[in-house]
């Protein structure tokens, strides 16, 4: 476990920053524990899987040089999953073990560690969902696993039955665990935990609510937290849906498709979609994990589980896949691996698909804003970045991280500069363009000088950024 370093601030947001939303907490006492999740997004056709035990899984192949991991499942859980099979966005397993997951845009995952295998972002979820029953355990197993994500930057929530949670962060390459311990509360939203608890001490009191800002959201279910434990007039599963409501994205296509309430103590779910507005419950001492992989879509009024076929399954990612820029995926190829084929190295992800990843070196260790703008051949000509590709930066330190996870392989140019002026406008400021080229009189290189060959599995592709 890294400890993070005082010198590092890091900090992104994009120009739809504001899209990237998600809230959850811990919420407990000495007679409940109470874990909350708003799940924001701009699709919800979600379903709720009960997964078996003793069931042989592989991670998905997305390195061509690499061995992707396998593991049996010890103990069944719960998941919420839209993009198919042990591809969860959070759950729970029957010995009282919740991960959860929300978005944070300057996540980077470790892909060096000296491990054999390696998962994908959402594949990690499920790997500690059938493997771990605590946060001690999830900590020992994510110490020796790289991670290459298929296109999502996360970080996560963890909470055991003793009342342990943790956040979990990866920045620069690196894990950094903020742990608390039974009796504890917290919250998440959508920055770095060290960098949301120092804006919350500069900034304690709930301002106008802006819920489709991630800091905002912060200080409002930390002080809604202040609040309950100063009063304690509302138990802590009503205290729990009433943070939901007031963090809850009520409108737009980008909103909150479902909210959760996990009750560590009872071992207890409870879940509404935003279509069918009603809180369903299910007991999970009381679910059958000996049996078939079954489900129901969030949106049902009714708790009626059924058989989760492939052809379901296929049809599902075939969507929403596409839904995050992943539409080159073969939904038939991916379904036939999520059911227990082991597909080959040479895939419809490697065939298309990279990470691309930046280390960075800086002359000075001050505070800076640094731009990302990544560019295909036909966008750099009217300066208009691909998809994802326009990201703003805030750190202090001589070194950092990025990464582009998911990218159509190709040609790019990447620019990084540091934007003094905060114009969003590449002037006399330090900066590097890819190929070693910068700025020459004030005019930008041709593309051919800084052609970024996107044509491996991962590309590890350093800059120095400069006068």
């Amino acid at each position: 476990m890294a400890k993070l370093p005082i010198s590092l601030l890091l900090i992104s947001l994009l120009p739809i920053s504001h899209l990237w939303a998600c809230s959850a907490f811990v919420l407990q006492n000495q007679e409940a524990r109470i874990i909350g999740k708003n799940f924001d997004w701009i699709d919800g056709s979600d379903y709720l899987l009960i997964n078996p035990r003793n069931e042989t899984k592989y991670a998905l192949p997305t390195q061509s040089d690499k061995n992707p991991l396998t593991w049996l499942s010890l103990y069944g859980s719960v998941t919420f999953n839209q993009h198919g099979k042990n591809q969860p966005y959070g759950g729970m397993n029957e010995k009282g073990l919740i991960v959860e997951m929300l978005w944070l845009e300057q996540t980077a995952y470790p892909t060096s560690v000296n491990a054999a295998q390696y998962l994908n972002e959402l594949e990690l979820i499920q790997l500690l969902l059938d493997r771990c029953q605590n946060v001690a355990e999830v900590e020992l197993q994510m110490a020796v696993l790289n991670i290459f994500p298929l296109k999502g930057k996360i970080h996560y929530l963890i909470s055991d039955a003793e009342g342990n949670s943790a956040l979990v962060d990866f920045l620069n390459g690196r894990v950094y665990w903020q742990k608390s311990t039974a009796g504890q509360c917290v919250a998440i939203t959508n920055n770095a935990d060290y960098y949301a608890r120092a804006y919350y001490q500069r900034n304690p009191k709930t301002k106008k609510m802006r819920t489709r800002q991630s800091l905002p959201r912060f200080v409002l279910l930390n002080n809604e937290i202040k609040s309950w434990q100063k009063n304690g007039e509302k138990s802590a599963e009503k205290q729990g849906k009433t943070m939901l409501k007031k963090a809850e994205l009520a409108y737009g296509k980008f909103r909150t498709r479902w909210s959760a309430i996990y009750d560590g103590k009872a071992n207890t779910l409870q879940f509404r979609h935003d279509e069918g507005k009603i809180w369903h419950k299910i007991i999970l001492a009381e679910l059958d994990f000996t049996g078939k992989l079954l489900a129901v879509g969030l949106g049902s009024r009714s708790l009626q589980f059924s058989d989760y076929f492939p052809e379901l399954n296929q049809i599902q990612i075939s969507f929403s896949f596409a839904g995050i820029g992943l539409n080159k995926l073969n939904a038939s190829e991916i379904t036939r691996h999520q059911f227990g084929e082991k597909i080959s190295t040479d895939n419809s992800y490697t065939r298309n698909y990279a990470l691309l990843e930046i280390p960075l070196q800086l002359d000075d260790s001050l505070m800076r804003v640094l731009r990302f703008r990544l560019y295909d051949q036909a966008g750099f000509t009217t300066r208009k970045t691909v998809p994802m590709g326009d990201v703003r930066m805030r750190y202090s330190g001589k070194t950092a991280v990025w990464q582009f996870p998911g990218m159509p392989k190709g040609d790019y140019g990447l620019l990084v500069y540091q934007d003094i002026d905060q114009n969003k406008k590449l002037n006399d400021e330090p900066h590097a363009f890819s190929g070693n080229a910068w700025l020459n009189s004030g005019l930008w290189p041709e593309f051919h000088k800084i052609r970024l060959e996107l044509n491996r599995d991962f590309v590890q592709y350093p800059l120095h950024i400069r006068r």
